[in-house]
């Protein structure tokens, strides 16, 4: 004899409500509310719609103590899914038809009285479905139907996301090859290009690297929302990194008539982190202060420790950011300044990526008219040797 056969009537049976004249049959009130409750956070939990609608089966199935329970998906003009939950009674949902069970059936439809599908329970292991279950089954059922949208919606996302790194694989790929050619074109103009032309060269080559910088942050991008974000920590010293991102933003900020300074730096940091990703934070950090600074003015990068993380800092003295902007700074697109057509908006959205997959945090500190500090940390780690 199976386990579900030698329950009692009342062992078998679900939860169920007030049968309307103040009587409760079936398992206490209590229990049976805690159980119904129990199962809707079970449906909730479905990230797919076959998982949902699997889920739903199962416990509609459970809490009538029936032996069949059956969810259909049939929304008009969308796909089309069935989940069956069986006892050990019946081998299939047509040997449950065969013997013609009595069933119980509430529609699945959306908040707007959109219909999608069926949820159907038979053969209740008392012999008859009690006055309660319809309505236990309709809450089902309305749980289900919410949480089947919000499967939907999670596919249609992933489905999306999935669509725009495709488009991306594929721009970036069409992209290069020709920007690659110029590259090289430029190159071999450069030795043979008088002085009055090799402004122009220079002018091209620096056309050529933004367009490889903002493929190379849109793809970044694209990573950072998928989790999988490319990154290689190694002890590295914190001091060379600083002094190498400064070095490399000095011809950008002497065209802006500015200067990029190392300010007080600890020789002795060193920090368990990527050093290309460590130089794609500072120079994203030090291009935005360069974008903003007055000419003549400079851009201080410090680092130094506190506890357990070492701390980078890029402070400026331009105009500040308005209060109401800082929450959303590190948004992806989000621009301080609309007026602005440099950059796509996405340097501050990679940096966070990036350092928050090294194990450390971000924040900017800026008041209007009194420059900006953007501060990050990642951890510390003894001398390599």
């Amino acid at each position: 004899m199976s386990h579900e056969a030698s329950m009692t009537s009342q062992d078998a049976r679900g939860p169920t409500v007030d049968d309307g004249e103040g009587e409760t049959t079936g398992v206490p009130r209590a229990l049976a509310a805690e159980r119904l409750a129990a199962a809707i956070l079970r449906i909730h939990a479905g990230i797919s719609v076959a998982e949902t609608l699997e889920i739903t089966a199962t416990e509609a199935r459970d809490l009538l103590g029936a032996h069949a329970a059956v969810t259909r998906l049939q929304a008009p003009g969308g796909e089309r899914l069935e989940s069956v939950s069986l006892s050990p009674k019946f081998a299939s949902l047509d040997a449950v038809r065969d013997a013609g069970a009595a069933q119980l059936d509430v529609n699945l439809q959306t908040h707007d009285g959109t219909p999608l599908g069926t949820l159907t329970v038979a053969d209740p292991a008392e012999g008859a479905f009690r006055r309660g279950d319809e309505a236990v089954l309709r809450q089902l059922a309305q749980t289900a139907a919410i949480a089947l949208e919000k499967a939907r919606l999670v596919k249609v996302a992933q489905d999306a996301a999935r669509m725009r790194d495709e488009v991306l694989a594929i721009v970036s790929h069409d992209l290069r090859s020709p920007l690659n050619t110029i590259a090289m074109s430029a190159g071999l103009l450069r030795e043979t290009v008088g002085k009055k032309e090799l402004g122009l060269v220079e002018r091209i080559e620096r056309g050529v690297k933004r367009m490889n910088r903002m493929i190379s942050d849109l793809l970044d991008a694209s990573c950072i929302d998928e989790g999988k974000l490319a990154v290689v920590a190694r002890p590295e010293n914190a001091s060379t990194i600083v002094r190498e991102a400064v070095d490399n933003a000095e011809p950008i900020a002497e065209a802006r008539g500015c200067k990029v300074v190392c300010g007080a730096i600890d020789e002795a940091t060193f920090v368990l982190a990527d050093r290309q990703r460590m130089l794609q934070v500072l120079s994203n950090v030090i291009g935005n202060a360069i974008r903003f600074s007055p000419a003549s003015g400079d851009i201080v990068v410090d680092v130094g420790r506190n506890g357990a993380a070492a701390w980078f800092s890029v402070t400026d003295h331009g105009p500040g950011i308005e209060a109401e902007h800082l929450g959303r700074l590190f948004d992806r697109y989000y621009k301080a300044d609309l007026e602005s057509r440099e950059g796509a908006g996405l340097g501050l959205f990679i940096a966070r990526g990036i350092v928050e997959a090294q194990g450390g945090g971000i924040r900017v500190e800026s008041e209007r008219g009194r420059g900006t500090s953007v501060r990050f940390s990642v951890p510390l780690v003894k001398r390599a040797g």
